[in-house]
């Protein structure tokens, strides 16, 4: 085969490589929903098998971001290779990879980073340089920052704490009968929560370097915990970063009678 007939295959190998990528991203955007749908079907729920649901699909992701990782590395394979036999001149605008031809479109701000190269929502970038690196393993306690409306509350907040907002936590679960678990009031989440309804704040904002519990381990934890417990018409939006250092965020609102 002459330089010309390599060539056209490899643009034609390179089209489907972008066809794939194409289909892979449809998936993840899919899987996505079905996650965020899933999230909100089993707040509550108990039974370990159906909590582990959750746990299957993040390892689904994880396939798939491999997969589009090993296609993006075999195309640019393919790209060098026929740069290297003096291909690809006239072809080079046919093979440019998806979404390319978008980049000068306007794109949602970058991530915020932690110090460990995790990855944050970009609206906690407020907060993220003052975060450890990322709970990892039993022991690393969760670490946060919180803002009431829109004061930051100075310093930081451990889960390992205790305070005047952590009995306020434990009493308000307790009378409005809310089931959690025994560490739950100590969580930067539930101590903000306790904050807003001292206050009357209908409005508050968490980073910190986990997700809520309950989200990836066994409920009741402050994923199913928020909302009964926030008073209607308040909200919470919680940022963080999961157990892969992806960005973690949700606006948690209020069911509460009082």
């Amino acid at each position: 085969m002459s330089v010309e007939d390599v060539d056209r295959e490899l643009v034609t190998a390179v089209g489907k490589l972008d066809a794939t990528t194409e289909r892979i991203n449809a998936a993840l955007d899919a899987w996505k929903e079905s996650h965020d749908t899933l999230g909100r079907a089993l707040d509550g729920a108990a039974n370990p098998e159906v909590v582990d649901v959750l746990d299957l699909q993040e390892a689904a992701a994880d396939q798939l971001d491999e997969a589009r990782a090993a296609v993006a590395l075999i195309r640019d394979r393919i790209s060098r290779y026929r740069a290297s036999i003096g291909a690809g001149a006239s072809s080079d605008g046919k093979s440019k990879p998806p979404g390319q031809e978008r980049l000068a479109s306007p794109r949602r701000p970058s991530n915020a980073v932690g110090v460990d190269g995790t990855e944050y929502p970009p609206e906690a970038a407020w907060a993220v340089p003052e975060l450890p690196p990322r709970v990892q393993q039993k022991g690393d306690h969760t670490v946060g920052k919180v803002k009431i409306g829109n004061r930051p509350i100075p310093g930081a907040f451990r889960s390992d704490q205790g305070d005047v907002w952590v009995q306020e936590a434990q009493k308000r679960i307790k009378e409005l009968g809310i089931r959690a678990w025994p560490y739950v009031p100590f969580h930067v989440e539930m101590r903000a929560a306790a904050m807003m309804v001292r206050s009357r704040v209908t409005s508050s904002e968490v980073v910190i370097n986990n997700v809520p519990c309950g989200y990836q381990n066994q409920p009741p934890g402050c994923h199913q915990v928020l909302e009964p417990f926030l008073p209607e018409g308040s909200q919470m939006t919680v940022s963080g970063t999961d157990r892969k250092g992806r960005p973690y965020r949700r606006t948690y609102h209020g069911k509460a009678k009082r």
